[in-house]
């Protein structure tokens, strides 16, 4: 059982925010808290000198822990074990956070937390500003070549377009993988991209994330034609990319969610691949 106050290095601090994380998830997430108060991750705020004050939402993959000005994301699934790890390095304190210290062996990233620290949506900017500043992210993104990528093939749900889309890719560039709203956060002067996934493949996949957020909005959007329209050809343009792989790449990427909320939203992106 877990009490309001636990301790790390002797000393206490509060944990919050249980209750946020999803239905489902709390045997992962269970474990995560374990392996931080009783185990590796624990003894690593030691050694870094971290001495955490809240726990943050967490992803379906990771546990997050903050104080005032860093963060230590502690992953216990998924590619953020390792694809992910080594991407977080590859953009430290470029288009990612400064990556303070590191484990590979635990996928244990303590990193610069984001401050002011509200995101792309939070912004509360137009339609064309955030796609301009998602844009460029993946830009800077595209240049840089970590360790250990994983290959799209690998990442994707299986789907009936993929093995065309994966035959003729014209490039393979270093992808953000999940580059949407909620993983660009504004530190300073500038914006930058959290929770990279690590991906290498087709430039036009990196809209996807972009294109199914906010995944809180899209889903009760009636006839979202006219949005994913639009995406779909500011993207074509500012990467000077063919319109219909970034509508293909969408289209597996959506129906990779069976949840019957997707069906107007999948049902559009169909419509509009079939008319490209």
């Amino acid at each position: 059982n877990f009490s309001a106050k636990r301790k790390v290095g002797g000393k206490p601090w509060p944990i919050r925010g249980y209750s946020r994380f999803h239905k489902g998830q709390m045997e992962n997430n269970e474990a995560a808290r374990r392996n931080f108060l009783n185990g590796r991750i624990r003894d690593l705020a030691r050694k870094w000198n971290f001495r955490p004050i809240e726990e943050m939402p967490g992803g379906h993959c990771s546990s997050v822990f903050a104080n005032e000005t860093c963060v230590l994301k502690a992953p216990f699934r998924g590619e953020e074990l390792t694809s992910g790890f080594h991407a977080a390095l590859a953009l430290s304190g470029n288009a990612g956070p400064r990556v303070m210290d590191a484990d590979e062996a635990t996928g244990a990233v303590l990193m610069e937390r984001a401050i002011p620290g509200y995101s792309l949506l939070g912004a509360k900017l137009s339609e064309e500003d955030s796609m301009q500043i998602a844009w460029d992210l993946a830009e800077q993104i595209n240049e840089f070549a970590p360790r250990r990528a994983m290959p799209i093939e690998e990442y994707c749900d299986p789907d009936p377009l993929l093995p065309d889309l994966l035959r003729t890719t014209p490039r393979r560039v270093f992808l953000h993988g999940d580059l949407h709203h909620e993983n660009i956060l504004r530190h300073g002067e500038r914006w930058m991209a959290i929770d990279p996934k690590g991906i290498v493949g087709d430039p036009a996949y990196e809209p996807a994330a972009f294109m199914r957020n906010p995944i809180s909005e899209i889903p009760l959007i009636a006839n979202p034609e006219d949005l994913f329209r639009n995406r779909i050809r500011w993207f074509a343009k500012a990467g000077e990319m063919d319109p219909k792989r970034i509508c293909g790449w969408s289209l597996t990427d959506m129906r990779s969610f069976k949840s019957i909320a997707w069906k107007n939203a999948v049902a559009a992106i169909e419509r509009i691949f079939a008319e490209l």
